[in-house]
């Protein structure tokens, strides 16, 4: 489904168009034949730009001597290899979600709860009470996954922090790591790719209460989604990085 109405950015023959994020190729498909111009679509993801080129197989004028002309690479929108005014007119729909302020991530994720920690943690080794520090991580911990580097690179520092401060104040405070898979929430409905087991809210939250009156120090869920990631951490790299590519590739024909 187009997002853009062509008819009113004015193209004309000669233009030279980027699609930034030109995803599977639905704009720049219908651009190379709205006009005589060259197209350049730029993605992350080399899946999807080989989906897009195979598109362009179809056209019956692909060729060097075609009016028409396009180009695709892979690269990132926070660092175009172009230099200004390169371009007529650019093109960038449902693109901006995808881009992850990675100071924000890293700020949020790991600089606050050691900001926090920086108060708290003394305080919590002086209360008489039994006292508990839980600390939220991710299932991607065990195993990063594809484009999600800032997400899992902090959720993996945050079980690290976790494992440390379990040993170091075993015995003072009862240090938990919240491990959970996909969980439906406002936040989550805004993804576009595939959550595979996911759960309610409020069965996250009983999980996470149970798990609290225990004496795990992981507390892990989906029960099957968390034997898979951990299965993918302890199978030698060369074939948890094979599973993980094929899993992506699957993922990507969704």
């Amino acid at each position: 489904m187009l997002t853009i109405d062509l008819d009113k950015l004015n193209i004309v023959d000669g233009s030279k168009i980027l699609d930034l994020g030109c995803g599977k190729g639905r704009h720049i498909h219908k651009l190379y034949y709205y006009s005589k111009c060259h197209v350049i679509g730029l993605d992350l993801s080399l899946e999807e730009l080989k989906y897009t080129y195979q598109g362009f197989q179809q056209y019956p004028d692909i060729n060097e001597s075609s009016d028409r002309k396009f180009s695709l690479m892979a690269g990132t929108a926070l660092q175009l290899p172009f230099k200004d005014n390169t371009f007529d007119h650019i093109i960038c729909s449902e693109v901006l979600e995808h881009i992850y302020d990675y100071e924000n991530v890293i700020n949020v994720n790991i600089l606050g709860l050691l900001h926090i920690l920086s108060v708290t943690k003394e305080f919590l080794k002086n209360t008489n009470d039994s006292s508990q520090l839980i600390i939220c991580s991710s299932l991607v911990a065990y195993k990063g996954l594809p484009y999600s580097q800032p997400y899992s690179m902090t959720k993996a520092a945050l079980y690290n922090l976790a494992s440390s401060l379990h040993i170091e104040l075993k015995g003072i405070v009862d240090v938990k790591v919240i491990t959970p898979g996909f969980v439906k929430t406002p936040l989550t409905d805004k993804n576009s790719f595939p959550m595979p087991l996911i759960i309610s809210a409020d069965s996250a939250a009983s999980i996470i209460a149970k798990g609290m009156d225990s004496n795990k120090f992981e507390i892990s869920f989906p029960l099957p989604m968390y034997l898979v990631m951990k299965g993918l951490q302890t199978l030698p790299n060369f074939i948890s990085n094979y599973i993980s590519a094929l899993v992506k590739k699957g993922a990507g024909k969704i």
